[in-house]
């Protein structure tokens, strides 16, 4: 795993669309693999990008 955290406390964060138009909002990218991407989504308990 590569770890995102660019200097401590301080990690990369992306914006993904919600089901609904204007259902927005960001999530923090905390490691990436060859297979996935491993976020902290306070919206979800999802932990891997593609499933949120």
């Amino acid at each position: 795993m590569k770890s995102f955290q660019i200097l401590p406390l301080l990690y990369l964060t992306i914006e993904v669309l919600g089901d609904t138009p204007g259902n927005q909002q960001g999530v923090t990218i905390i490691d990436v693999d060859d297979k996935s991407i491993k976020i902290v989504d306070p919206a979800s308990d999802n932990t891997d990008l593609w499933s949120s």
